[in-house]
Protein backbone atom coordinates (compact mmCIF):
# COMPACT_ATOMS: atom_id res chain seq x y z
CA UNK A 1 0.00 0.00 0.00
CA UNK A 2 1.15 3.23 -0.78
CA UNK A 3 2.17 5.97 1.93
CA UNK A 4 -0.50 8.57 0.27
CA UNK A 5 -3.28 5.99 -0.02
CA UNK A 6 -2.64 5.10 3.98
CA UNK A 7 -2.55 9.00 4.79
CA UNK A 8 -5.69 9.31 3.02
CA UNK A 9 -7.83 6.45 5.55
CA UNK A 10 -6.23 7.81 8.34
CA UNK A 11 -7.23 11.10 7.65
CA UNK A 12 -10.81 9.60 7.11
CA UNK A 13 -10.52 8.05 10.21
CA UNK A 14 -9.69 10.87 11.91
CA UNK A 15 -12.50 12.75 10.43
CA UNK A 16 -15.15 9.65 11.15
CA UNK A 17 -13.73 9.72 14.65
CA UNK A 18 -14.38 13.86 15.34
CA UNK A 19 -17.57 13.16 14.10
CA UNK A 20 -18.20 10.38 16.40
CA UNK A 21 -17.39 12.28 19.21
CA UNK A 22 -19.06 15.37 18.40
CA UNK A 23 -22.11 13.00 17.80
CA UNK A 24 -21.38 11.75 21.48
CA UNK A 25 -20.54 14.64 23.08
CA UNK A 26 -24.27 16.28 21.79
CA UNK A 27 -26.24 13.02 22.85
CA UNK A 28 -24.52 13.43 26.58
CA UNK A 29 -25.54 17.58 26.34
CA UNK A 30 -29.21 16.57 25.67
CA UNK A 31 -29.31 13.90 28.17
CA UNK A 32 -28.07 16.38 30.93
CA UNK A 33 -30.60 18.89 30.00
CA UNK A 34 -33.36 16.43 29.53
CA UNK A 35 -33.73 16.81 25.85
CA UNK A 36 -34.62 13.55 23.51
CA UNK A 37 -30.98 12.72 21.54
CA UNK A 38 -32.38 12.37 18.24
CA UNK A 39 -35.43 15.33 17.49
CA UNK A 40 -34.57 17.53 20.93
CA UNK A 41 -37.96 17.40 22.15
CA UNK A 42 -38.57 17.73 26.19
CA UNK A 43 -38.66 14.53 27.95
CA UNK A 44 -40.31 16.16 30.48
CA UNK A 45 -38.26 14.32 33.40
CA UNK A 46 -38.99 10.77 31.58
CA UNK A 47 -35.91 8.24 32.69
CA UNK A 48 -35.56 7.25 28.65
CA UNK A 49 -33.06 8.98 26.34
CA UNK A 50 -35.62 9.00 23.58
CA UNK A 51 -39.15 10.63 23.42
CA UNK A 52 -41.54 8.60 23.23
CA UNK A 53 -42.37 8.86 19.47
CA UNK A 54 -38.44 8.20 18.95
CA UNK A 55 -38.47 5.53 20.85
CA UNK A 56 -41.02 4.33 18.80
CA UNK A 57 -39.44 4.72 15.06
CA UNK A 58 -36.61 3.32 16.93
CA UNK A 59 -38.40 0.20 18.08
CA UNK A 60 -40.09 -0.46 14.55
CA UNK A 61 -37.19 0.13 12.39
CA UNK A 62 -35.24 -2.68 14.89
CA UNK A 63 -38.23 -5.08 14.72
CA UNK A 64 -38.26 -4.63 10.81
CA UNK A 65 -33.96 -5.29 10.88
CA UNK A 66 -34.22 -8.09 12.88
CA UNK A 67 -37.43 -9.76 10.29
CA UNK A 68 -35.33 -9.22 7.30
CA UNK A 69 -32.72 -11.03 8.84
CA UNK A 70 -35.53 -13.93 9.39
CA UNK A 71 -34.73 -13.55 13.22
CA UNK A 72 -37.93 -13.15 15.89
CA UNK A 73 -38.98 -9.23 15.32
CA UNK A 74 -39.46 -8.98 19.39
CA UNK A 75 -36.10 -10.92 21.01
CA UNK A 76 -34.12 -11.52 17.99
CA UNK A 77 -34.01 -15.20 18.84
CA UNK A 78 -34.22 -17.41 15.25
CA UNK A 79 -37.63 -17.32 13.84
CA UNK A 80 -39.46 -20.31 12.61
CA UNK A 81 -39.78 -20.15 8.52
CA UNK A 82 -42.59 -17.88 7.25
CA UNK A 83 -43.15 -16.62 10.75
CA UNK A 84 -42.34 -13.31 11.97
CA UNK A 85 -41.57 -14.62 15.95
CA UNK A 86 -39.91 -17.26 17.72
CA UNK A 87 -41.58 -19.80 19.48
CA UNK A 88 -41.21 -18.56 23.02
CA UNK A 89 -42.31 -14.67 21.86
CA UNK A 90 -45.73 -16.44 20.32
CA UNK A 91 -46.50 -18.15 23.03
CA UNK A 92 -45.79 -15.44 25.28
CA UNK A 93 -47.95 -13.31 23.38
CA UNK A 94 -51.12 -16.19 23.24
CA UNK A 95 -50.90 -16.23 26.65
CA UNK A 96 -51.31 -12.43 27.10
CA UNK A 97 -54.36 -12.59 24.52
CA UNK A 98 -56.29 -15.08 26.85
CA UNK A 99 -55.64 -13.34 29.74
CA UNK A 100 -57.05 -10.07 28.18
CA UNK A 101 -60.22 -11.86 26.54
CA UNK A 102 -60.71 -13.80 30.15
CA UNK A 103 -60.28 -10.46 32.02
CA UNK A 104 -62.81 -8.85 29.62
CA UNK A 105 -65.16 -11.66 29.99
CA UNK A 106 -65.03 -12.06 33.57
CA UNK A 107 -65.71 -8.16 33.80
CA UNK A 108 -69.02 -8.16 31.16
CA UNK A 109 -70.42 -11.71 33.80
CA UNK A 110 -69.08 -14.52 31.49
CA UNK A 111 -72.47 -14.99 30.46
CA UNK A 112 -74.01 -14.77 26.64
CA UNK A 113 -77.02 -11.48 27.19
CA UNK A 114 -79.00 -13.05 24.43
CA UNK A 115 -78.98 -17.11 24.69
CA UNK A 116 -77.39 -17.20 28.32
CA UNK A 117 -74.21 -19.25 26.74
CA UNK A 118 -71.64 -19.34 29.61
CA UNK A 119 -68.67 -21.67 27.78
CA UNK A 120 -65.82 -19.66 27.33
CA UNK A 121 -65.06 -21.53 23.88
CA UNK A 122 -68.89 -19.95 22.64
CA UNK A 123 -68.58 -16.54 24.31
CA UNK A 124 -66.89 -13.31 22.08
CA UNK A 125 -67.05 -9.83 22.50
CA UNK A 126 -69.72 -8.21 20.55
CA UNK A 127 -71.67 -4.34 20.05
CA UNK A 128 -75.08 -4.91 21.30
CA UNK A 129 -76.55 -1.85 19.50
CA UNK A 130 -73.60 -1.41 16.61
CA UNK A 131 -70.63 0.73 16.92
CA UNK A 132 -68.17 -1.60 16.16
CA UNK A 133 -67.50 0.14 12.72
CA UNK A 134 -66.85 3.75 14.39
CA UNK A 135 -64.22 2.16 17.11
CA UNK A 136 -62.50 0.42 13.89
CA UNK A 137 -62.06 3.99 12.04
CA UNK A 138 -61.00 4.95 14.91
CA UNK A 139 -57.97 2.41 14.66
CA UNK A 140 -59.39 0.12 17.56
CA UNK A 141 -59.02 -3.87 16.74
CA UNK A 142 -59.94 -6.23 19.26
CA UNK A 143 -56.89 -6.66 21.49
CA UNK A 144 -56.67 -2.82 21.45
CA UNK A 145 -60.20 -3.06 22.98
CA UNK A 146 -59.51 -5.24 25.47
CA UNK A 147 -56.85 -3.12 26.50
CA UNK A 148 -58.85 -0.22 26.84
CA UNK A 149 -61.55 -2.25 28.42
CA UNK A 150 -58.66 -3.55 31.21
CA UNK A 151 -58.28 0.95 32.17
Amino acid sequence: MSDELQKSRTVEQKHRNVSLTRDLLLRRTNRANGICEQCGASLEGRVHYLCRACRHAWAVALRLKRQAAGLCGVCGREAKPGRKTCDYCADKAAARWRRLRLFALNRYGRVCQCCGESRLLFLALDHINGGGTRMRREGMNVQSLLIWLRR
